[in-house]
């Protein structure tokens, strides 16, 4: 299976000349030349765009879009990088002025430290060359961690926190936050610099029970959360910590507590006694004082924190593998994906649609029972899809739908009170290499859509910018 998607084509070029020299020998010879007549297909020939004018010739009514001879204004994908091996989770999208940052980890098993890159995709579709952001981060061979998250705090700042095994012989997992410095925009020539803000041994249950830390803006600022494991007398469960950062990662009012026999978060939150813990905090929703966090990808749960001056917190399980997409203070709205076939693997087929649902608190803080919005067309829950929420206009839902190895990503406008979804816009992979993960958020009248294809060699990390729906 090609791992690019344009090779089949990589030929052609002597193919038209070809087919051109045996037309002009037949028009010599006075022979018919209806038979001369070339149609070209939607991709005739590779080219170059490097702004060499011979170089980047295509036949007429064809331009050189990303080296590919294209028809106007096709949104060609772009290769940001191919790696060894990429996790879906490990691929991180981050919205600047007018583009996105695409963020991914770089493993080095072999020497112990990993490194952390990233590219910026502007609205043209083009993507600078690839920056170090972190390097050499300390990594235990024998684990799959480090996991990360980061969060952009303005075009050249961003933050980044490390959940990870321990390096040394203590069993306690390591939670690192980085501030890490780009270049501006054009001056990515460079790479960033990046500097250690802080490092926690958390509690936990003992070797690899590490946790996905989790990002985000909130109405207080910053909000990091780390889940943790922890043994009571009685039971095995699992504690949300939750951290207040300023926008260069430092916790605002540090607790007492500095060392893992205790909580060393702003707030902690005991939670899913009885279930698995050794999970990650997966996603995050800031809607005006509440943050929902959400617990786990496979059996998911939630828990809001409304904040204050002491925060509150409820949590509550989800139906397994639901995917949460969009909240408001009091309401979480989760999609249940299509039913999974075969033996109910990641990637076996799934049939049949997908549904949207609800659920809200009250004000005396009961969680309700699930409501259903409406029925969706079929979805994967891997990979998971991606949902852009836009402030009065339909959320944007964005899948290959129930084809893991689907040629197009498609993109359904979504009403979520009714759950009504019209297709508006498809991309074109080139590729019917599986897709293992997808990104997607809308800056400026565009939506950038970031995607992960995985082979048993490879894992190919590719964009498209299209004009937003």
């Amino acid at each position: 299976m090609s791992r690019t998607p344009f090779s089949s084509k990589l030929s052609l070029e002597r193919s038209l000349a070809r087919i051109v020299g045996a037309c002009t020998l037949l028009l010599a010879t006075g022979a018919l030349v209806a038979s001369c007549s070339v149609k070209l297909g939607e991709l005739p020939a590779r080219c170059s765009s490097s702004g060499d004018k011979a170089a980047a010739e295509c036949p007429e009514g064809y331009e050189c879009i990303h080296d590919v001879c294209a028809r106007p204004g096709t949104p060609i994908p772009i290769t940001l990088t191919s790696l060894q091996y990429l996790r879906p989770f490990d691929l991180r999208l981050v919205p600047q002025s007018n583009g996105v940052l695409a963020v991914w980890q770089i493993y080095r098993y072999d020497i112990q430290l990993h490194d952390f890159a990233g590219a910026r995709i502007s609205a043209d579709g083009n993507a600078s060359r690839e920056m170090l952001l972190v390097t050499k981060y300390p990594a235990n061979a024998n684990y799959l961690e480090p996991y990360f998250d980061v969060l952009g705090t303005s075009d050249t700042e961003l933050l980044m926190t490390m959940g990870a095994a321990p390096a040394d012989t203590a069993p306690e997992a390591r939670l690192t936050q980085y501030a890490v410095h780009l270049p501006p925009v054009g001056g990515e020539a460079k790479d960033a610099t990046f500097e250690g803000q802080w490092e926690r041994r958390m509690r936990t249950i003992g070797y690899g029970a590490v946790s996905q830390p989790r990002l985000t803006h909130a109405q207080s600022g910053v909000m990091m959360s780390y889940f943790e494991s922890l043994v009571t007398p009685t039971d095995t469960v699992g504690g949300l910590a939750s951290f207040e950062l300023t926008d260069s990662g430092t916790v605002v009012s540090p607790p007492a507590c500095n060392d893992s026999s205790c909580c060393q978060a702003n707030d902690c939150y005991q939670t899913r006694a009885g279930e698995p813990v050794a999970v990650s905090v997966f996603d995050a929703f800031s809607r005006d004082s509440s943050v929902w966090w959400i617990i786990d990808d496979t059996r998911p749960s939630f828990v809001r924190q409304t904040l204050g001056t002491k925060s509150t917190f409820v949590g509550s399980p989800l139906p397994r593998l639901a995917v949460p997409v969009d909240a408001t203070a009091d309401t979480l709205y989760y999609l249940v994906p299509s039913a999974r076939a075969g033996t109910g693997l990641p990637d076996d087929p799934v049939t049949g649609p997908a549904l949207l649902e609800s659920v809200t608190i009250d004000s005396m803080g009961k969680v309700g029972a699930a409501k259903s919005i409406g029925q969706l067309p079929g979805v994967r829950d891997t990979p998971r899809p991606a949902w852009v929420s836009r402030s009065g206009k339909p959320s944007l839902l964005v899948t290959p739908g129930t084809d893991i190895a689907a040629p197009q990503i498609s993109v359904y406008a979504v009403d979520t009170s009714n759950g009504s979804a019209t297709k508006v816009a498809s991309i074109e992979r080139y590729s019917t290499i599986p897709l293992a993960a997808i990104r997607a958020v809308t800056v400026n009248g565009k939506l950038y859509v970031v995607w992960l294809d995985a082979s048993n060699d490879a894992a190919t990390v590719r964009a498209a910018v299209i004009r937003e729906p």
